[in-house]
């Protein structure tokens, strides 16, 4: 595919039928990024990427992120409502104002209620409310892998840079925090953007089609 793009054959004459059957593990060690930009990112295909180093260790995972972002508070929790229409079939809980630490206390012993959890939310501390989104230390630990860093809304000329065209992931990293057993619905990406988990503790299975 990579050699056909630099012969200058469009894109849209190589893209073969998107559906796929499986999502390939590949290891990081053997994954260029030339081949991750022509083999998924343009094909629009998922990967799962082993090996990767991303700052913080998976066996001491939920201890860092309970010690970096634990003052941080929660201003909405997520729950299904497998009956609804919502995007995701989630129903929003506003109007808490729980710290992440003790959301995270409650899943550790077995206190979380109502299929409560954090569901791609961004954080932030009390003292400065909503315009400071993000938990920055966390962002100071995780290493963001290469094959991740194209960025489109920190590439953008200064002067696009403005109130007129916000960007949207200002808060991020954002978090997913979830007892065993909470699931979403079936859902597209609000921005239809392209996107990357990283999964430091426990098990998830994502359904794609």
């Amino acid at each position: 595919l990579s050699r056909k793009l630099d012969e200058g054959v469009p894109l849209s004459a190589l893209v073969p039928d998107l559906a796929f059957d499986h999502v390939p593990r590949i290891a990081a060690a053997n994954l260029t990024f030339r081949r991750f930009f022509s083999d998924f990112a343009l094909l629009r295909r998922p990967v799962i990427i082993e090996g990767l180093d991303l700052g913080i260790g998976k066996t001491s995972a939920w201890e860092a992120v309970r010690d970096l972002c634990g003052e941080m508070r929660l201003h909405k929790f997520s729950r299904v409502d497998s009956g609804g229409s919502a995007w995701a079939k989630l129903e929003q809980v506003y109007g808490l104002n729980v710290s992440l630490a003790e959301m995270m206390d409650d899943i550790a012993q077995g206190r979380a209620r109502d299929g409560r959890m954090v569901f791609d939310s961004s954080l932030s501390y009390a003292e400065r409310g909503l315009a400071h989104m993000g938990c920055a230390r966390l962002l100071d630990r995780l290493v963001i892998p290469g094959f991740f860093t194209m960025d489109f809304f920190k590439r953008l000329p200064e002067r696009f840079r403005s109130k007129r065209l916000p960007d949207p992931f200002a808060g991020h990293p954002s978090l997913f925090v979830q007892p065993a057993g909470t699931a979403s619905g079936w859902h597209v990406d609000r921005l239809h953007s392209h996107f990357w988990q990283a999964l430091l503790v426990g098990r998830k299975r994502w359904r794609l089609s």
